[in-house]
Parts: structure tokens; sequence; C-alpha cells
């Protein structure tokens, strides 16, 4: 364990990394869970499985509240408006259009995460390489003479 906490000191400033990080990773998951959830609307206008009583019911605007109900009810609220006034090829234009750009996003936020972690990996090597530089400077010339050359890079 106290070779794990050794190498976390490479780090560095790892608190600036690690906020963004778990945003752009949060983020990233939940329009990953968005596409599978618009998924249902989309197969329902295909399979013409929407019905005349099912959209009058979605026409009711919710009240604000922060959930997962209220945005899912919205959704719908406005998935019902489009089939209402563009029909039914305009309802799977917008559950289209509202697909592609969730995955799009979904991503972006993930290359984003990852971006993230291989600044703070290389940050992390070019710190240890940077220590290993000025130990072997520190060092006397005996060590050196003493020492083979294949033995030194095969210790660093």
């Amino acid at each position: 364990m106290k070779i794990y906490f050794r190498l976390l000191t490479f780090c560095g400033p790892i608190a600036s990394y690690l906020f963004p990080y778990f945003l752009f990773t949060i983020l990233g998951i939940t329009f990953g869970l968005v596409n599978f959830t618009l998924v249902i609307p989309l197969l329902n206008i295909l399979f013409s499985a929407v019905s005349g009583e099912a959209i009058n019911k979605m026409l009711i605007q919710p009240d604000f509240s922060l959930s997962i109900e209220y945005f899912t009810k919205l959704f719908n609220y406005y998935f019902a408006h489009f089939v209402q006034t563009k029909g039914k090829i305009g309802a799977l234009k917008f559950v289209t259009i509202f697909v592609i750009l969730s995955i799009l996003l979904s991503n972006i936020f993930k290359y984003l995460s990852i971006r993230l972690m291989e600044t703070l990996k290389l940050q992390t090597v070019r710190n240890m390489r940077q220590a290993i530089f000025e130990k072997i400077n520190h060092l006397h010339l005996g060590f050196f003479s003493n020492h083979r050359k294949g033995d030194l890079i095969a210790r660093l």
C-alpha cells in the first residue's frame, strides 16, 4: 500500500482533474442512458403503437420538479405535440433528432473524460521521469564508474 501512496504523490494536482472527470463521466453515462430510453418512443411510432387516448394523456404539460419522471413527462408532452401538429412522420423526425443529439453528447462527454484521464496519466509519467532524472544527476561520479551501463539502464 505504501508503494501506491508513493506513486500517488507523482500525480501532482489530482484535485484539479477530479471534479471535471467525474462531471464528464456522469454526463456521458446520463446521455448514454437517455439513448436507451428514447428507443421506446421511436419503436412505438414505427409500429403504430401510439393511440389517440395515449396522446391526449401526454398533452398535459407537467409541473416542474427535479426528477426523472418530470423529464420523461416533458419529453412525452413535446412528443405528443409533434404527433398532433406534424403527424407521425414529424414525431419520428423529432425522436430521431433527439436520439442523434443524445448520442452525440454522450460520445463527446465520454471523449472528454478519457482525454482528461490521459492528460493526468501523461503528467504523472512526466513527473516520475523528472524525479528519476534529478535523482541520477545528484549521484556522485563514483556510482557510475562502479556500475555497468546495462545495470543502470535496467534499474531505470
